[in-house]
Formats: structure tokens, C-alpha cells, sequence
């Protein structure tokens, strides 16, 4: 895949099959105006785990080691330009994610591959449990929102994406109204099925910048009491960069 036009519509069904109701990207009229202004909000935007989603493709992905969401926020009808690079580390792959000259998201570490069948013992200090369900229907809408007319796979990326709505109910829960979604890890140890998932957030620590404080989070994916992935989050309110992304 060269290059792909970002369309609303697609980036919605992205949303409602891994359960993201974060209105930025739906109706900018339903979000309050003090987020609207202080984050210099314009216009509903694209999430950047849909952006990052278009490294899937068909080939299993095993893991990423860091998908970065820049402050360049993605509007509909922007052609990004999707450039694969090989990393200078290991046995994986880079990619890029361009608008004409600028780079609007880079995730680095791609491994293809299934899962590395680790056993991962399941994190003690939970801060938030967020469950959700894993139907068909959602898989097949989330591989028809990046293009693809695949039934009944198994999308990693899918899965790792529930990573969004999870900190969005757990900033909920905390009671933050806005934030940044800055860096997302992943790995997958065992297959994930049909039913009910839970996502794990825990074991944080804050990190403190010249543009503001992040806040990185352990992940787990839980089903049938097996971890069955596994990852980072880091997580901001990060206003001078978000302002810079218009």
C-alpha cells in the first residue's frame, strides 16, 4: 500500500468496532468549549490507531515496539502516504505515515509473525479493568474500514486497538476531561477468540517534559483468564502540542 485517502465514514466504522466513542472524531459539536478551544480543536479528526492500522495488512503481526502519534492531526479527505522502511535493529519493519512533507505518525518495530506463545502472569496492581466484547461482526467492520473484504480474521491490530477506549474510560472514571494518546506498544502471546476481553491498565509512572507531563501505563489483554497480549500507553494533556497540530 503506496498511499491511502482517509475518509470519515471509514475512520467511524473504525471507531464503533473497537467501541471508541471519543467525540472528537465523530461530532465536534458534542464536545465542550472549553476542550474545543484550549485544545485549538477545528474540525473531527482521525484516530491515530486507525492511522497506525494500515501497517496490518494481512500478514500477521506479532508485535510493535512503539507506534508515536504526532501532533498532526489526520482530516477527511487527506492522502497519507504510507512508506515501509526496514529497521536498522532487527528482523522488522518501520513505517511511516506521510502528508505531503510532513510525518503525521511513525510505528517503529513492526514484527510479522504469530503470537510468541508467552506466558505472561497477570499484573497485580490494577488501576482500571475495561471489558469488551470480541464479535465477528466488529472484526469484519474493522478489516472494511481500512479497505479490505477479508471474513472471520484475526487482526491483531484489532485487538491492540482496544487500547484506545480503555484509557478513554479510565480518564473517565479519573474524572480528566482531555488528554493526548502520545505512544502505544504491543504484543500478542496467544490468539485471541469470540467472547469477552478485558484490558488491563496498571503499574504507572509519570514523566515530566518541557511541553507538558506524560503518564505511561502497563497493558495487559486478558481472555479466558490467559494474558494474552501485552504493551504500553503513554498519555498526556499535552495542550502547546496539540495546538501545534493544526
Amino acid at each position: 500500500m503506496d498511499s491511502v485517502i482517509i475518509r470519515k465514514p471509514n475512520w467511524i466504522m473504525f471507531a464503533d468496532s473497537v467501541g471508541d466513542r471519543q467525540e472528537i472524531h465523530r461530532d465536534m459539536s458534542n464536545v465542550s468549549p472549553e476542550i474545543v478551544e484550549g485544545y485549538g480543536l477545528t474540525k473531527e479528526f482521525a484516530p491515530g490507531m486507525y492511522i497506525a492500522s494500515f501497517i496490518q495488512g494481512w500478514p500477521c503481526i506479532q508485535g510493535v515496539k512503539s507506534m508515536k502519534f504526532r501532533p498532526k492531526r489526520v482530516y477527511d479527505g487527506d492522502v497519507i502516504r504510507v512508506v515501509a522502511l526496514p529497521n536498522v535493529v532487527g528482523k522488522s519493519i518501520d513505517y511511516r505515515f506521510e502528508r505531503g512533507e510532513e510525518t503525521v505518525c511513525d510505528v517503529v518495530g513492526v514484527r510479522m509473525g504469530g503470537p510468541d506463545g508467552k506466558e505472561i502472569k497477570q499484573m497485580k496492581e490494577v488501576y482500571h479493568e475495561y471489558n469488551a466484547e470480541i464479535r465477528p461482526s466488529d472484526v469484519n467492520y474493522f478489516l472494511r474500514s481500512l479497505g479490505y473484504c477479508i471474513e472471520d480474521g484475526r487482526p491483531n491490530m484489532f485487538l491492540a486497538s482496544h487500547s484506545g477506549p480503555a484509557l478513554l474510560d479510565y480518564a473517565e472514571k479519573e474524572g480528566v476531561k482531555g488528554g493526548f494518546h502520545a505512544t502505544q506498544g504491543f504484543n500478542s502471546h496467544f490468539p485471541y477468540g469470540n467472547g469477552l476481553i478485558s484490558v488491563l491498565i496498571g503499574d504507572g509512572n509519570s514523566r515530566k517534559g518541557k511541553k507538558g507531563e506524560l503518564q505511561t501505563y502497563h497493558m495487559q489483554w486478558v481472555q479466558n483468564n490467559r494474558v494474552i497480549a501485552s504493551g504500553r500507553a503513554s498519555v498526556g494533556v499535552l495542550e502547546e502540542i496539540l495546538k501545534e497540530g493544526d
